[in-house]
Order: structure tokens, then sequence, then C-alpha cells
């Protein structure tokens, strides 16, 4: 079967996208539970009873001590900002390949990102390359879990403790997973987890912010609700319960960030099954590998024996000199993903711009002009100067396709899906040499 002739050039696609389940994959349990939030009729607030029991349950299951619910995976990141007392001028470092949703707070609260070069591997923050970029504004460290994978957090943590900085972790696609025996979410002295509908306990959208912090956990508190004279105190002992609200009294800058009982309801109603997902998933990936060991050139992402991960995506990293392609990494990658879509296969980079290629960060208004290098505003020429200044972020972009997607990703799929995905790519690979005829 993995010998046929190539969708792409007029072959038998081997799979349709109808094959491939989607996801989230919702049922009674949680139909049940937005229902009983309907005929409660308390849909939002500070200390609704559905989103205090998600964030009590959550907070246990994670190993922390405070949890709260926000509108988005991005809202818990810029609480965290705000809780480690970042503003204007400041600076906070952050991976040159990720999410945009990071560097996005450090903007809105006024701060400079400082982006660093990654692993090669994970595409995670390397550790050995902070000390380059810190300096007397420097007020934190935002390493991202690309793809549900933990960054280096040990050498993280210890950099940060020498410098006396914050670590933020943006857990985003890391649910349920673990870092040299512990739980991801609970290694810096706050995390950020999405509910968005693509990640593993999928709510729509959403956001829960993470920390063991008093003092962080009381000014998230108020900082989610315009600011408001929220006291941690006056809610703890009290999960589902609905406390009497403060008087509107803002009393630090804040935005409204909250959630809704329905997220809530949504979340916790998959909560008990998260860990069974997280396992799921990471056989199916165990199997993939298997599946594709041996081909030349090409393998998926290698996850640190000290470490788990939840597969959020897929990396397959791909050598062009060890499988005889006379191409450029980055145009052999363009074809190997048209090839892989046409057999059925949805695949693709996920960011096809390192996060400093973003024309955003080209603009020097406003931070008191406290830039310390001027990035040219020409988008291309930007998208060139951060390819040249982050080498291994630039390989990792070039030189490796992500499978699945947000809608079909390796969570919704059975092991005999898994089997013929991998088939598909053995098909690809096995051919790959006819895709310079696309040149």
């Amino acid at each position: 079967m993995s010998h046929g002739a190539l969708a792409i050039l007029g072959g038998a696609p081997l799979l349709s996208e109808l094959e491939l389940r989607t996801w989230p994959r919702l049922g009674g349990d949680e139909v049940v539970a937005v229902v009983q939030v309907l005929d409660r009729g308390i849909l939002a607030g500070d200390d609704a009873p559905v989103t205090r029991r998600l964030e009590e349950r959550f907070a246990e299951l994670v190993g922390a001590r405070h949890a709260l619910l926000t509108h988005a995976g991005t809202s818990a990141l810029h609480l965290a900002l705000i809780a480690a007392k970042t503003g204007s001028g400041d600076e906070v470092v952050l991976p040159a390949y990720g999410y945009i949703a990071g560097p996005m707070c450090v903007l809105a609260l006024g701060a400079i990102p400082r982006f660093v070069d990654v692993d090669r591997e994970t595409g995670n923050l390397d550790p050995s390359s902070i000390d380059d970029v810190v300096n007397e504004r420097t007020r934190a460290i935002m390493p991202m879990h690309i793809h549900g994978c933990p960054a280096d957090m040990d050498e993280i943590l210890e950099t940060a403790a020498r410098h006396g900085l914050v670590v933020v972790e943006d857990a985003a696609q890391a649910h349920g997973t673990t870092y040299r025996g512990r739980s991801v979410g609970t290694l810096g002295a706050m995390a950020a987890f999405s509910l968005h509908e693509s990640k593993a306990l999928p709510a729509g959208e959403g956001g829960l912010f993470v920390t063991d912090d008093d003092a962080m956990m009381e000014t998230a508190l108020r900082a989610r609700s315009l600011g408001r004279d929220l006291r941690l105190h006056e809610r703890e002992g009290k999960p589902g319960l609905r406390v009497p609200s403060a008087p509107l009294l803002s009393v630090i800058p804040g935005h409204m960030f909250r959630g809704n009982e329905m997220m809530a309801a949504l979340a916790l109603s998959q909560l008990p099954r998260l860990a069974a997902r997280i396992s799921t998933v990471q056989k199916m990936a165990e199997l993939l590998g298997a599946e594709l060991d041996g081909l030349p050139g090409l393998r998926v992402q290698r996850v640190p024996a000290d470490r788990t991960a939840s597969w959020y995506k897929v990396r397959l990293h791909f050598d062009v000199e060890e499988a005889g392609i006379e191409l450029p990494p980055c145009l052999f990658r363009d074809l190997f993903v048209r090839a892989l879509e046409a057999e059925g296969v949805e695949a693709g980079s996920w960011q096809h711009v390192l996060l400093p290629g973003h024309p955003v960060f080209a603009d020097v208004g406003g931070f008191g002009q406290r830039w310390r290098d001027r990035s040219p505003s020409d988008p291309v020429a930007l998208r060139d100067a951060a390819r040249a200044r982050f080498p291994n972020a630039n390989a990792l972009l070039e030189s490796s396709v992500v499978l699945f997607s947000e809608r079909r990703p390796l969570m919704a799929q059975p092991a005999d899906t898994v089997r013929r995905v991998a088939a598909v790519v053995r098909k690809v690979w096995t051919h790959r040499h006819a895709l310079q005829r696309l040149v």
C-alpha cells in the first residue's frame, strides 16, 4: 500500500479527511453539566459555584495551592505577568519559536519581549541563551512547553534564581504532563493553561492561572475583575459557594478576565478523564514513532526520558542530506506538506514565522524608546533578521513538519487510524524524490 503513486502526482490517496476523527469529543456528561448551569441560573461571577469547584479540583490535580479560571489561556498569562509586577520598560525573556500569546501579553503591559534561541529538538527555550539577554530591566522568564513537551525547567529556574527573576510557565499545551516527576504548572512561580477547544481539556475558550503563592494569587484575583479589592482570605474554605460580592472599589489596574459557568462546567465534567486522555495520546505517539522507525532522514520528535508530553502537536524532523534530497529544507518542507495533504493527512508548520519576525515587534513606538536594538521595519527583512539571529529556531521551522491539526489531532485518533497515517507518511517518504518534479 505504501508504494503506490503519490496522490499529488495523480495516484490514489490513502485516506479521506472523513476518516480522521474530530476534536473535541463531547457527550452526555458535558450536556448534563451545561444544562445544570442553565437550570441553576448563575452564569458567571467571581465566586460562581461551578467555577469555584473547577478551580479547586484543577489545583488539586496539578498539585498547586491555587487556580483561577479566566476567559482564555492568554488572559491567564496576562494575570501572571501582572502578578510578577511586570510594567512599562521591563523585559521578559521568551523563546523565539512559539505562540504569539505570550509576547502579546508582554506588549500589553508596556514591557519588552526579549527573544532567545531554542532547543533544536523540542522547540523549547534554550536555558544557555538566557544570560546573553538579561539586564537590569529583566523581570521574568516565560518558557513555553511547546506542543506539550516540558521545557528544561531546572536549568531555567537556576538561571532565574541567580538573576532574581520570576518564572511563568506557559503550559497552554501541556495539561497532565510531568518534568522529573513534578507536575507541569507547579515548576515556576506561576503557570497558565488553556481550555481552548483544541486542548486536552476543551471548554471552547478559557484558561486557568495556577500558583502556590498567596500574594501572587491575590493580585491575579484582583486583576481578573477590574482590579477590585478582592481578598484571598475571604474566599478560602468556601469552594463552590456563592460569596457576597465585594464593593466595586478598584485598587490596582485590572481587566475583565473572568471565565463563565458554562466553560467551567464543560471543563469540570471532563477533568476525571484528563489523565486517561494523556496516557492514550502518549501510547498513540509511541505507536506512530514505532511505525515510522527506520525511515532514512525522518523521525518523530524525541521527548527526553525525564519528562512526559501531551503531544498537542506531533512534529516530524527531517534531514535533507541524510534523506538524499537535493532541495533546500524549506522548499522540501512545503512539498512534503502538500504531498501529505493530498493523501488525506493534515500537516503544516504550526508557525510560519519566528516570533521576533512578526511586524508588531518592529515598532519601537512606546516603551519610552527603550528597545535595545532596532529591528528592520520591512516584514521580509524582519523575518530574515530573525532567522539569522536564532539559528536553532530557524532550523526547526525549516526542517520539520507538524502532523494532524487542531480540529483532527492525534488525541482524537484510534490506533488503526494512527497506523494508516503512518502508512501515508511512509508512502510519501518512499517517493520523496518524486516531489522534485513539482519544483
